[in-house]
């Protein structure tokens, strides 16, 4: 390999700059490659960071609910709310701890 790469420098301009412009290449494609595998990881942080945001407006929603309901003349349509509503809670926390159970690489 090094003595065909020795041959390649000993030839003329146009091999010299064949091989330079190889390993431009080369490394445009690395560097391409890092930057989709960044992409798509932020991507990822990112639909985590929006999905606890969701989750900090349906605790709030929550809040209201049981401050509501605490004061007493509650329907069963309000009763129905809560229940959807604490049922969609813990469906979202068990897919949050889901994703924080999977090792994180860079």
């Amino acid at each position: 390999m090094i003595a065909f790469i020795k041959s390649w420098l000993a030839g003329t301009l146009t091999r010299k700059f064949t091989l330079l412009l190889a390993a431009f290449l080369a490394l445009q494609a690395v560097q391409l490659s890092v930057g989709i595998f960044s992409l798509l990881h932020l991507a990822e942080e990112s639909r985590l960071i929006n999905e606890a945001g969701k989750q900090r407006m349906r605790l709030m929603m929550l809040q209201v609910l049981v401050y509501k309901a605490a004061d007493g003349d509650w329907g069963p349509a309000e009763r129905e709310q809560l229940v959807s509503l604490s049922a969609e809670q813990d469906r979202v926390f068990e897919e949050l701890h889901r994703h924080t159970e999977i090792p994180i690489h860079g």
